[in-house]
């Protein structure tokens, strides 16, 4: 036979408010993302580095381009069920600054996430930015922090860097670790032509528990150059492009 249980109610909260042209505030408690569209299948052919998802859940979503760094140190899929969740994001003159603090639950214990982004425009197209981040779950912690910069001259060319590093405690036998990140990059983008030369080290014991960086204890260099020949309009070749450059 059918037994009807009691009624088991659940329910949700959403709010938004812009306080200013430049101030707004948002804040969900125990939100529904079940009607988020679903990620797309990927096949896993190296099982020693984790999949990438983008994020779809439309609170994590609202402003998240004010997150955006190097080396993908923000990356909310990282909370995954969270009960609850605030967000700033605000602009005065020359500073963006965004802050996101969310309680995820979890089995045993539940983990708390901070994220603060300032980023701060220089010049026309040069910007400078500062990264933090925090896990904490049951005594152990993570712990974040990273600047980096972009400066754009002579109309073709930009240098960008970046230098931080991560510590951690583990919960299982309460070892602590730290390592750092760092990374250079000269690149110029010219019609005929153009290269990206970019130099990137993280350490053995980097961890962001907030972010995704797959990979660590690992130095990458990348030298892309490119050349273009243009032809008139209408001639056999109108366009040759070409390619090189070690990784």
């Amino acid at each position: 036979g059918f037994d009807r249980e009691d009624l088991d109610p659940s329910a949700g909260v959403n709010l938004r408010l812009g306080l200013s042209s430049n101030l707004s505030l948002d804040a969900t408690y125990n939100p529904d993302f079940s009607q988020v569209e679903s990620d797309a299948a990927l096949v896993t052919v190296n099982e020693r580095f984790a999949l990438f998802f983008p994020e779809k859940r439309p609170f994590f979503l609202e402003g998240i381009e004010l997150f955006a760094t190097p080396n993908q140190l923000v990356y909310t899929r990282q909370i995954v069920n969270p009960l609850v969740g605030g967000k700033v994001t605000t602009k005065f003159g020359r500073h963006n600054v965004a802050h996101l603090v969310a309680l995820d639950e979890q089995a045993g214990a539940d983990a708390l996430f901070t994220v603060t982004r300032v980023r701060r425009d220089i010049g026309a197209n040069s910007t400078g930015g500062l990264t933090v981040t925090t896990r904490d779950q049951d005594g152990a912690f993570n712990r974040l922090a990273a600047g980096d910069v972009r400066v754009v001259f002579g109309k073709l060319y930009y240098v960008a860097g970046q230098l931080g590093g991560s510590w951690t405690r583990d919960v299982r036998d309460g070892a602590e670790r730290s390592s750092p990140l760092w990374e250079a990059e000269f690149d110029r983008t010219g019609r005929s032509w153009g290269f990206n030369y970019k130099l990137t080290g993280i350490g053995e014991d980097f961890s962001a528990l907030a972010g995704f960086v797959p990979r660590v204890g690992v130095t990458t260099a990348r030298a892309f150059n490119r050349f273009s020949f243009y032809g008139a309009r209408g001639a056999l070749v109108e366009q040759f492009t070409f390619f090189f450059g070690p990784n």
